[in-house]
Formats: structure tokens, C-alpha cells, sequence
């Protein structure tokens, strides 16, 4: 498996600063380059908003007094929200959204953006970047989305730090090993140089 972002374990949507491993399906939408599941719940929101504050506006203006008349129009002025308050919104308490058959606000998280789970790359707010996430790369805290499983990424993360520590105990134990074997060579090529010294 090539080691890039896409297919390691800490590659992670993150909804209001809270990580989530990429879904199986999400994970096969970023590797066909389609990024689109990201932040979409915001712009439905933005969407909503947008229509909503155009119904505000052109009611605002008396572009639907002669449809609803003024008294109505005047109505959902006064007790429909406001554009940009939309916290508190529900069809159920606001004119505007009942008689122009808004569905109820979607609700949408503050932040949805791609990140490694330790913060070496951050992809927040740079949508152009995504594509590079395929890419092969020598990250020191890849691993594998396969090795994953139900893990948490606390698991995942002590699991590669183990597997760390054995492969630098293991490359440690080799340097020694050769670092032996090289101080015997040195020896016995300096027992043979003097051997051949003293009979000469």
C-alpha cells in the first residue's frame, strides 16, 4: 500500500475540532479527487440562509404586498428572524419559513475541514491542497488505515509508537551487533599487520 495520507489511519475529517476517521466512502470519494463531502452540510446551510434572507429582502421591499397583502407581509417582518439570526429558528415560531415552505434549518458543524490527527500538515481552509493527500510521502506517523480497525486513534497511535520503538530497537541492536563485528575485523586485521611485521 503506498504510504500517503488517504491511506493512513490519522487522515481525519475533522467536525468542530473533533477528529473522525474518513469513512470507507468518503475515503473512496478523496481518492477519486472528489472532496465534495467536506464542509456540505455548511453550505446547505448557507443555501437555506441565503434563500431565507432573499425572502427577507423582497418582503422587505413589498415585492409580495399585492400576492399576501400588507398586514401579512408587515406580520412575518415583524415576528420572522431577522437575517443572520438563525439560532433560534424553527418553523414552528417563524412566519417566513411556514409560509414560504422552508424546510426546517439544517443544522451544519462550525468547522469540517481534513487534518492530520497530529497536526503535521493542516489542510483547514486550503480546499487546493486536498489533491496532494494522494500523494507518496515520508511521514513519520503513517499507519496503515488497514491496521486501523476499531481501533481509536489513541490505540492506533500507542500500537505505531510500539511498532516504532521495536524497528529503532531492532536497527539499534544491528548498529551493535555490526559495531562488534568491526571492532573484531579491526583487531585481527592489526593482530595479522603486526604478525607480518615481526617475521619480516
Amino acid at each position: 500500500m503506498k504510504q500517503c495520507c488517504l491511506n493512513c489511519a490519522f487522515c481525519a475529517r475533522c467536525l468542530n475540532d473533533l477528529p473522525n476517521a474518513l469513512t470507507n466512502d468518503e475515503r473512496k470519494q478523496a481518492k477519486a479527487d472528489n472532496f465534495d463531502f467536506i464542509g456540505k452540510e455548511q453550505r446547505i446551510q448557507k443555501e437555506w440562509e441565503n434563500k431565507y434572507n432573499q425572502i427577507y429582502d423582497d418582503l422587505s421591499k413589498g415585492k409580495y404586498n399585492n400576492q399576501l397583502g400588507g398586514q401579512a407581509v408587515l406580520e412575518m417582518l415583524m415576528l420572522g428572524n431577522k437575517p443572520n439570526e438563525f439560532n433560534n429558528l424553527s418553523p414552528y415560531d417563524n412566519l417566513i419559513v411556514q409560509r414560504f415552505g422552508l424546510p426546517t434549518y439544517p443544522q451544519a458543524p462550525h468547522d469540517d475541514y481534513l487534518a492530520c490527527w497530529h497536526k503535521l500538515w493542516n489542510f483547514k481552509n486550503k480546499e487546493n491542497e486536498y489533491s496532494s493527500l494522494k500523494q507518496k510521502n515520508k511521514c513519520l506517523f503513517f499507519y496503515s488505515y488497514d491496521k486501523k480497525g476499531n481501533k481509536s486513534f489513541e490505540g492506533c497511535e500507542k500500537e505505531r509508537v510500539a511498532l516504532l520503538n521495536r524497528h529503532n530497537f531492532t536497527i539499534t541492536n544491528w548498529l551493535v551487533i555490526l559495531g562488534i563485528v568491526v571492532s573484531i575485523v579491526i583487531y585481527i586485521l592489526q593482530s595479522l599487520n603486526m604478525e607480518s611485521t615481526t617475521h619480516s
